[in-house]
C-alpha cells in the first residue's frame, strides 16, 4: 500500500511537472513570437507613415502647381485644333516666349474641338495636367521643366518640402493604432539628410529602437524618421496581459489540483497507517478475551471440575463475552457515527446529578490506581438530550484522564448564557501542539514510540466529539506539555 502510495504520488508530479513545462514553454514560444510581431508591425508602420509623409507633401506641391499655372503673368496656356487627329492640342509657354520654352500635348478623354481656349477648357486643363502628368512625375520624384519659370519653382517647393514632427507624429500614431498598437507609445525625431549630425541614442525608457526610414519628394531622400518603442517585454506584456493571466491561473490551478491530490494520498497514507495500527491493537485485544474463553470452554469440557470451579469458569466466560461485546459495539457505533448522523434520544437531563452520579462510580477506579478525582460543587443545569450518549462521552472523557493524566482529576462546572460548560482537568504530561488538533481524529493515537502501555484504538475522542456536536455543542482542549490538559465540554441548555 506505502509503495503504491509513493508511485501515484510520484507519477502525479511527474505529470504536474510535464504540464508546467510544456506551459512555460508554450508561454516562451507566444512571447517570442509577440516581441517579433511588435518590430515587425512598428517598423511597417514606420515605413507606411513615411510613405503617407511624402503623399501629402506631394498634396501641397501639386496644390501649388496649379496656382502657378493660371499666373498669366508667367504662363500662357492656348489650344488648338490638330489638322491630322482631330484633336484638341494644348500649349503651355512661358512668358515672355522663348524658343524651346515650351510644351504641347492631347488628352484622349477631352472630346470638345476648340481652337480658342475657353475658361472649361482650362479649368480641364489643369485638373488633368496636374492631377495626372504632374502627380505622375512628383510619384517618381522627376523634375520636368515644362517651362522654366514652372520647372524653377517646382524645384524651389521641392527643396524647401518637408513634414514636420508634429505631422508624422500624428500620422504614425494613426498607423499604429490601425495595427492594433493602440496605446504603444513612441519618442520621434527627424533630420534632413544633409544634416551632419549623427543618428541620436535611445532616450530613458525606450531602448527599442526602429530601423531608421529616409523619405522625401525628390529620390525619397528628403528626411530620416528614427523612433523609439518603449522596452519590448514591457509593451508584450501589457499586449499578452490576458494570455498571462489564463496561463498564470492555469498554472495555480495544476499546482492547487497537485497539491491537494498529493495532500490527499498523504492523507490516505496516514490513515491507512492509523487503520493498520488500529486493527493490531484490536486484534490484540480481542484475543484475549477469545483466548480466554477458549481456556474455560476446554476445562469445563474436558476435566470433571467441581461446581464452584465450574461456576467460576462460567463467570470468566461470561466477563470475556461482555468485554468482547463492548470491543464490537464500540466498533460498530464507530462506523454508524461515519455512515450517518448520530440517533439521539433527546429528554430533559440533569446535568449536575448525572456528573456527579457519573463521577462517584469512577472514583473508585481511580483509588484503585492511585488517583484522585475531585469535583467541586456543580452548578445545576439542564440540557436537552440523550442520556446514555452523554454518559458514555463523560466516561470516554474520565477513562481518558485515568489512562494519560497525572496524579489528579478535577471536574469543575461553569454556567454560560446559553449554555454549561464541564472543564476536566489532569495534571499529567500534557498533549505536543502538533498533535493537539488531530486528538478528535478517527483513529487517531499520541505517538509514544515504541511504548504501547496504555491500550486503546483511537476511537473515544472521535466519538466524544460527535455527540457534543450532534446535541449543537462543543468538545474542545487546551494542553500544554508538562503542564496537564484541559478538555472543555460545553452543551446548549434546555429551553
Amino acid at each position: 500500500m506505502k509503495r503504491r502510495i509513493w508511485l501515484a504520488t510520484g507519477l502525479l508530479l511527474l505529470a504536474a511537472l510535464g504540464v508546467l513545462a510544456f506551459q512555460g514553454y508554450w508561454t516562451y514560444q507566444t512571447y517570442r513570437q509577440a516581441s517579433w510581431r511588435l518590430r515587425q508591425d512598428s517598423q511597417a508602420a514606420l515605413v507606411v507613415a513615411t510613405q503617407q509623409a511624402v503623399a501629402t507633401q506631394n498634396e501641397r506641391l501639386l496644390i501649388q502647381y496649379a496656382r502657378w499655372l493660371q499666373d498669366t503673368t508667367h504662363v500662357r496656356l492656348s489650344c488648338r485644333v490638330n489638322q491630322r487627329d482631330g484633336r484638341t492640342q494644348f500649349k503651355l509657354a512661358g512668358v515672355p516666349a522663348r524658343k524651346g520654352d515650351q510644351t504641347e500635348l492631347s488628352f484622349e478623354d477631352f472630346k470638345p474641338r476648340v481652337a480658342h481656349l475657353t475658361p472649361a477648357a482650362r479649368a480641364y486643363f489643369i485638373k488633368r495636367f496636374v492631377g495626372g502628368t504632374v502627380r505622375d512625375e512628383l510619384t517618381r520624384g522627376y523634375i520636368f521643366f515644362h517651362t522654366q519659370w514652372l520647372g524653377q519653382q517646382l524645384s524651389a517647393a521641392m527643396a524647401h518640402s518637408h513634414t514636420t514632427p508634429a505631422e508624422f507624429r500624428q500620422v504614425l500614431a494613426v498607423e499604429l493604432r490601425r495595427r492594433g498598437l493602440l496605446a504603444l507609445p513612441f519618442r520621434l525625431y527627424l533630420r534632413d539628410v544633409a544634416d551632419p549630425d549623427s543618428l541620436r541614442s535611445a532616450p530613458a525608457a525606450y531602448s527599442l529602437a526602429l530601423e531608421p526610414v529616409g523619405f522625401g519628394v525628390r529620390n525619397h531622400l528628403g528626411q530620416v524618421a528614427q523612433v523609439w518603442l518603449p522596452a519590448a517585454p514591457g509593451v508584450v506584456r501589457g499586449q499578452l496581459q490576458g494570455v498571462l493571466l489564463a496561463s498564470g491561473a492555469l498554472l495555480a490551478l495544476v499546482l492547487s489540483c497537485t497539491a491537494y491530490a498529493v495532500g490527499t494520498m498523504q492523507r490516505q497514507k496516514k490513515l491507512a497507517a492509523l487503520k493498520a495500527d488500529f486493527t493490531q491493537n484490536m486484534t490484540h485485544e480481542l484475543k484475549t478475551p477469545v483466548a480466554s474463553i477458549q481456556l474455560a470452554a476446554d476445562s469445563l469440557r474436558h476435566f470433571a471440575l467441581d461446581a464452584a470451579t465450574s461456576a467460576e469458569y462460567a463467570a470468566l466466560i461470561g466477563e470475556q463475552a461482555t468485554r468482547l461485546g463492548g470491543l464490537i459495539d464500540r466498533i460498530l457505533q464507530s462506523v454508524a457515527l461515519e455512515r450517518a448522523a448520530l440517533p439521539l434520544r433527546r429528554q430533559p437531563v440533569a446535568w449536575a446529578e448525572l456528573v456527579a452520579e457519573l463521577a462517584a462510580r469512577q472514583q473508585l477506579q481511580f483509588a484503585q490506581a492511585g488517583r484522585q478525582l475531585c469535583w467541586q460543587q456543580l452548578l445545576p443545569a439542564t440540557v436537552l438530550g440523550d442520556a446514555a450518549h452523554l454518559t458514555n462521552t463523560l466516561a470516554t472523557l474520565l477513562d481518558n484522564a485515568l489512562k494519560y493524566g497525572g496524579q489528579r482529576v478535577d471536574l469543575r462546572s461553569e454556567l454560560l448564557p446559553t449554555a454549561v460548560a464541564l472543564h476536566l482537568t489532569d495534571d499529567g504530561p500534557g498533549i505536543a501542539a502538533e498533535y493537539q488538533a488531530r486528538v478528535f481524529e478517527q483513529f487517531f493515537r499520541v505517538p509514544t514510540g515504541d511504548l504501547h502501555a496504555v491500550k486503546g484504538y483511537g476511537l473515544g475522542l472521535h466519538y466524544a466529539r460527535q455527540v457534543a456536536q450532534a446535541h449543537g455543542g462543543t468538545l474542545t482542549l487546551c494542553s500544554q506539555p508538562g503542564r496537564g490538559t484541559t478538555f472543555t465540554l460545553s452543551l446548549p441548555l434546555a429551553p
